[in-house]
């Protein structure tokens, strides 16, 4: 059961890492180092030179995702998953939040964010004239409501 557990959890950081990739491609292609970001990464020795020097981002992003995917089954199969991810810089996508849905890492707002209380807030209006410069010239007034 655990094993299947962890299978599904591997394959929500598989979609979760491709999404991130591709982004990260795009960024890369728009700057004009994607063959640089894919060699940093260790992908580019897998992708066809070819296919690497036409820059086509969008075969680049189908090709370099499905390898990535290997590579993580693979990594996750040989017991060096962390340290790939790490090697990729995804190694947040394998921490485990206990407050969402299932155990799972799915976006969560972090511990170390601080929760600020919402005040509620109740406006007092002056006495209302009829004229539209008073109104302008009055600042309303608020009192909190507890």
């Amino acid at each position: 059961m655990k094993q299947g557990r962890f299978d599904e959890r591997l394959d929500e950081i598989m979609v979760r890492a491709a999404m991130r990739l591709q982004e990260r491609m795009r960024l890369a292609y728009f700057r004009g180092n994607l063959t640089g970001y894919l060699e940093r990464i260790g992908l580019a020795g897998e992708i066809e030179p070819e296919r690497l020097k036409r820059g086509s981002l969008l075969e680049l992003q189908d090709e370099a995702a499905i390898i990535m995917a290997a590579k993580i089954r693979q990594a996750r199969s040989k017991g060096y998953l962390k340290e790939w991810m790490k090697t990729l810089n995804m190694q947040e996508l394998l921490v485990r939040y206990p407050d969402s849905p299932h155990g799972s890492s799915a976006a969560v707002k972090s511990k170390n964010q601080p929760s600020c209380p919402l005040k509620m807030v109740k406006g007092k209006h002056g006495p209302e004239t009829g004229s539209s410069a008073g109104r302008k010239t009055s600042k309303p007034q608020f009192t909190l409501i507890q």
